[in-house]
């Protein structure tokens, strides 16, 4: 026989008030128990399985969004932090590129003859002016020496010569009287002696000059006569000294290396005198870029400090030719005074702003772009936790225009509010699909699943 839940009801209650005999009774109790067990209500089955295994856990936490950040893992995973600002985006236009030295800052040191080098300096050396960097053994200055020592003798005899010539003319007129014309012979021997005179001078400040020019020397110190030796004389090789402060760049030659004439062997460079050079768009000249407008040069980007120092200012100069492979044009920025970041070197990249046509004052607010990520279909960006520094907020990026270095955000972000620059992408790994499951960070950086 079949028992409903509610036929078992109505006969429990039917047997709760019959009499019956003492027999029936035992027999009616039992049947009682039964049909009791029966009424009780449905044992749930996850109850059951729950009190079988208390530990087991039926009840999942609640999505996300935040994960924790102690200063250990924020520095295991090199993250840094910008903040929020206003910023006019839409009138700025960014250039990539990088400083370059100007013509005046470079100094080549080139040999003026061929010889054999003796280097005094190495390069990275700090030089200052007058400083001597290479001396030069060579055969052409020997040569040069021995014309000039020549010359320089035959002057004497031509000199010594005309002394005679004169004094024996003013003896012929004395003795000739004064009825007779001064001159004759005698004139005509001092006339000569005094033209070689002259050719030997002539000669001797020509071969001076040519020294000057060979060794560096001025021709008036060449000329200083020291106990009775003009300094020529006693010039065993020819000095190259520095003209200007500055750094070497590069030396090419070894002491005692055999170099020929023409061969640069020293390279000294004033780093500080720069200029940025960079590559605008061809549509941007047309449209926006114009001679002398302001320009702001930012430090590379990279972990650290130095790149949130101040930017450099300076005027934009737009050159004369561009490429029409990548329909680009070469700008030029003109620093407004000698640079003193450390990070400003000849050949270092770096991103120049400048704001063109456009109303300046209309400033939205923006973050780096570098703070926005790509994660599945969704634009992430991650902001600290306005109360509690150690935690960021994976949010979904609502956001506008950009100038190739920062992005306007129209919603979830607040002015000042800091996000992730450095080590966004890590977090990104880190909390992909975080919508359905929580974790960890480990001092070591490493994220885990669930709890310590």
């Amino acid at each position: 026989m079949t028992i409903t839940k509610r036929s078992h009801a109505h006969t429990c209650n039917n047997l709760a008030g019959r009499h019956i005999n003492p027999l029936s009774a035992l027999l009616v109790a039992a049947l009682v128990v039964l049909l009791l067990a029966g009424c009780s209500a449905p044992t749930d089955p996850a109850a059951t399985d729950k009190a079988a295994d208390p530990e087991r856990e039926t009840v999942e936490p609640p999505p996300s969004n935040r994960t924790p950040l102690t200063p250990v893992v924020r520095r295991n995973l090199g993250i840094t932090f910008a903040k929020a600002t206003y910023r006019p985006v839409q009138s700025t236009i960014a250039i990539p590129g990088h400083f370059e030295l100007l013509t005046s800052a470079q100094h080549h040191y080139p040999v003026p003859a061929s010889g054999r080098v003796k280097v005094h300096v190495a390069a990275l050396d700090q030089v200052t002016r007058g400083q001597m960097l290479l001396e030069l053994d060579a055969p052409a200055w020997r040569e040069l020496q021995r014309e000039l020592a020549e010359t320089q003798a035959s002057r004497e005899q031509a000199r010594a010569k005309f002394s005679r010539a004169s004094a024996t003319r003013k003896i012929a007129d004395n003795l000739a009287g004064t009825e007779k014309p001064k001159g004759g012979v005698f004139a005509a021997d001092e006339k000569a002696a005094q033209a070689a005179v002259n050719a030997a001078s002539e000669r001797l400040n020509r071969l001076l000059a040519e020294a000057a020019t060979l060794t560096g020397v001025a021709e008036n110190r060449l000329r200083k006569v020291t106990d009775g030796q003009p300094y020529w004389s006693e010039l065993n090789h020819i000095p190259i000294r520095a003209v200007e402060d500055g750094v070497v760049r590069e030396v090419d030659a070894a002491s005692g290396t055999w170099v020929v004439e023409g061969t640069e062997v020293v390279h000294v460079v004033y780093p500080t005198e720069l200029r940025f050079r960079g590559k605008a768009l061809q549509a941007d000249l047309v449209d926006h870029l114009r001679d002398g407008q302001s320009a702001y040069i930012h430090p590379p980007e990279g972990r650290g400090t130095t790149r949130r120092s101040d930017p450099i200012p300076g005027r934009l100069r737009i050159g004369v030719t561009g490429d029409p492979d990548t329909r680009t044009v070469d700008v030029f920025i003109d620093l407004d005074e000698a640079p003193q970041q450390p990070w400003i070197r000849p050949q270092v990249g770096a991103m120049a702003e400048i704001v063109v046509a456009g109303d300046p004052d209309m400033e939205e607010l923006a973050i780096p772009l570098r703070a926005v990520i790509r994660d599945g279909l969704e634009t992430v960006f991650f902001r600290r936790a306005p109360d509690d520094p150690d935690t960021v907020i994976r949010t979904v990026a609502d956001l506008g225009s950009d100038d190739g270095r920062w992005v306007t955000v129209y919603s979830g972000l607040g002015e000042n509010d800091e996000v992730v620059v450095d080590g966004a992408y890590q977090l990104k790994l880190a909390t992909t699909g975080q919508k359905v499951k929580t974790g960890h960070f480990h001092t070591d950086g490493t994220f885990h699943e669930g709890e310590d």
